[in-house]
């Protein structure tokens, strides 16, 4: 593939691999087969499904040199549960007029309450978390800012805690919907970057890092991040 950032399971089986700077996404098989590429509408480091439904759409995020900007967020319908369109640019706004950073880095849904969140932290760093209005007809992506000064590079929906997984630099923060950041947890490897990670829904999590390190986090009895062991 041309790059490889992000990565997620299609409804259709299928792995989707974003392609970096390349402005590709692509379909692979898990056995290793090529199935489509197509054009993301941006660079494509991180992304997020709407559902499973085989019509979801997804949405990918650029992340790269110069990120987005007001474009930072692109959109493919998928068919069948896999790539068949190009991706389409959206573009990303504030609802406060005083504005806000439209650099979006990560996405989560959050089925419980119908909500998208969003981050803008970038590698390494802390930045805006919030929520995030999409209307597919118009292509536009509205920002509605919660926190700031929150690790919030890689979102991932937890259905073990029903929280939202928020993680940067070496920390993994875990927010509560409606109450805040209730854990934060702290890697203890030098030179830790956590970019994205994945949980089991059974109180486990992976973080990749940046540095080369796969991380772990045991939160199964506490429930809490910072409790867990790793």
């Amino acid at each position: 593939t041309a790059g490889a950032d992000g990565l997620l399971f299609a409804p259709d089986g299928h792995l989707i691999i974003a392609g970096q700077n390349f402005n590709q996404l692509h379909e692979i098989t898990t056995g290793g087969t090529a199935v489509n590429t197509v054009d993301a509408g941006t660079g494509s480091y991180h992304m997020a499904l709407s559902s499973t439904a085989s019509n979801a759409i997804l949405y990918n995020l650029w992340n790269g040199p110069g990120s987005g900007g007001s474009t930072s967020i692109s959109a493919t319908t998928l068919s069948g549960g896999g790539l068949s369109t190009n991706g389409v640019p959206y573009t990303v706004g504030c609802t406060a007029l005083a504005g806000c950073n439209t650099d979006v880095r990560g996405l989560a849904y959050d089925p419980n309450n119908n909500t998208w969140y969003y981050g803008t932290a970038g590698d390494g760093a802390a930045g805006d978390f919030g929520t995030v209005t999409f209307n597919d007809t118009l292509q536009t992506a509205t920002l509605t800012t919660l926190l700031n000064g929150v690790y919030a590079h890689g979102l991932t929906f937890d259905s073990f805690t029903n929280d939202i997984i928020l993680s940067s630099a070496n920390i993994i923060q875990q927010y509560l919907p409606g109450t805040g950041i209730v854990s934060t947890y702290t890697g203890s490897t030098g030179g830790d970057q956590f970019d994205q990670t994945a949980v089991d829904g059974k109180g486990h999590l992976f973080a990749a890092s940046n540095n080369g390190w796969l991380g772990f986090v045991d939160y199964s009895v506490a429930s809490l991040l910072g409790a867990g062991s790793n």
